[in-house]
């Protein structure tokens, strides 16, 4: 349960918290924690108090983050507290480094696609014994 000094309060709008990556959630009566990752809001899980959702964001930017990561209490924090990071959150790095990994397929193989239609449309020269030269089909001359 909720003890009167732990309770959000919000004088005019939302219900903001002091630390990063939480909102109120009216509907649970508890703390959202989120954070962005790979371009997109990532949900972490729901908390009745905000330390400890504030903790809960920590675990996670330091797992997506590593050393990089912003955090609420610091990284000396995170690296004692004994927690498990979120599973939403393990789930969510796979799945972004699986997406990663493929987007990084398709620029390369539309790098190498590209490259094939550049070859393909450049002019072939052949020097005969003549001297006269030979432009491939549909190639444009400028003279």
């Amino acid at each position: 349960m909720l003890d009167m000094d732990d309770a959000p309060c919000a004088v005019d709008g939302p219900i903001r918290s002091r630390f990063r990556g939480l909102s109120w959630d009216k509907k649970h009566q508890g703390w959202r924690v989120r954070i962005y990752y790979s371009g997109k809001q990532r949900h972490v899980g729901r908390y009745e108090d905000d330390i400890s959702a504030a903790k809960a964001y920590d675990k996670a930017a330091v797992y997506l983050y590593g050393a990089n990561a912003i955090t609420n209490f610091g990284l000396s924090q995170v690296a004692e507290d004994p927690t498990e990071v979120s599973a939403f959150i393990v789930l969510v790095k796979e799945q972004a480094d699986q997406e990663q990994a493929v987007r990084g397929q398709q620029q390369r193989l539309h790098a190498c696609t590209a490259d094939s239609h550049l070859l393909a449309a450049s002019p072939t020269f052949s020097n005969s014994s003549s001297g006269s030269r030979s432009f491939a089909a549909g190639d444009r001359v400028m003279y």
